[in-house]
């Protein structure tokens, strides 16, 4: 039985991809306005999914990573913002017509419960961003997703984050940048974490924690 994520699976992706590009940090994969028909999987990298308005500020709604089937936003003529996706890492990615998906996961039974799974998880991240965006403070935001990256590295020590700029990394928080940067300021003073050029280090995790 193929699991989901694993070579097999992915292996099984790649002979229904139309064509699979290599993609460097920064590159946009495509902007959409409710023409598309293809969906993107991720073989390796990171991407993030934007919406930017009119104004030409932008918020992360959505983070895929390795074994995410990426399928196309529903349109809305109404809506002002523009979707787009964008590699974050060097990436690996195929595209395929979305009804090659749907048939390919129909003839797997054993992975439809899967991709469903994946889906609820989707929509509760998204839900998530929108009820911290609305109710949560940035600097309590901040806090929470450095300590979040920290854990992941599962050093227990010093945890090295990797941002491109204040401006993406406000992005993702679903904030601005000028309030991004003073609590970042506010932490590297208070000692909990330290700062350089695309990098932030958090070098006290117990401070990170307990810092209000």
């Amino acid at each position: 039985m193929l699991k989901p994520n694993s070579v097999e699976f992915l292996s099984e992706l790649r002979k229904i991809s139309g064509k699979v590009r290599n993609l460097s940090e920064g590159d946009w994969i495509a902007s959409y306005d409710g023409s598309s028909e293809n969906c993107l999987i991720v073989f390796n990298g990171t991407i993030e999914e934007r919406h930017t308005s009119e104004t030409g500020r932008y918020t992360v709604s959505r983070v895929y990573s390795r074994g995410h089937v990426i399928l196309p936003p529903g349109f809305r003529p109404d809506r002002l913002d523009q979707i787009s996706r964008v590699a974050v890492t060097p990436c690996e990615v195929g595209e395929t017509k979305t009804s090659i998906f749907w048939n390919y996961l129909l003839s797997r039974p054993e992975l439809t419960q899967f991709f469903l799974a994946q889906c609820v998880e989707d929509l509760d991240e998204i839900m998530s961003r929108l009820v911290d965006a609305n109710l949560v403070p940035v600097r309590e935001r901040l806090r929470r997703e450095l300590l979040k990256r920290a854990n992941e590295q599962g050093s227990g020590q010093a945890a090295k984050i990797h941002i491109r700029s204040h401006d993406e990394f406000a992005a993702y928080l679903g904030a601005n940048r000028e309030t991004v940067s003073r609590e970042i300021s506010r932490l590297s003073r208070l000692g909990a974490i330290e700062t350089s050029r695309g990098h932030i280090l958090v070098t006290n995790v117990e401070r990170l924690r307990t810092v209000s």
